[in-house]
């Protein structure tokens, strides 16, 4: 088929990358306020997942810099800056 050619193969996504992308949408869209405590039980319960998930999630915002994580565990969202679709 003519196209079809375009399409990426796609991968499995995990539920913690699930969740970081929620948490992530939640922050940027104002959702959640920069520097507002993230707790795990709250956000697994409502997202309907684990709280290890939510753990994993954290890890992995942590590493893309959208929040912070202290050694307690404890983490706190901050906004990323939005980025222009254009290429000037």
């Amino acid at each position: 088929m003519a196209g079809l050619d375009s399409f990426r193969e796609l991968r499995p996504r995990s539920v913690a990358s699930e969740v970081a992308d929620s948490i992530r949408a939640a922050i940027n869209s104002g959702a959640l306020a920069p520097g507002h405590h993230l707790v795990e039980r709250e956000i697994a319960k409502s997202l309907g997942v684990s709280t290890i998930a939510v753990r994993e999630a954290f890890g992995l915002l942590g590493r893309r810099e959208s929040s912070n994580a202290s050694p307690s565990g404890n983490v706190h969202g901050h906004a990323q800056p939005r980025r222009s679709a254009r290429s000037d």
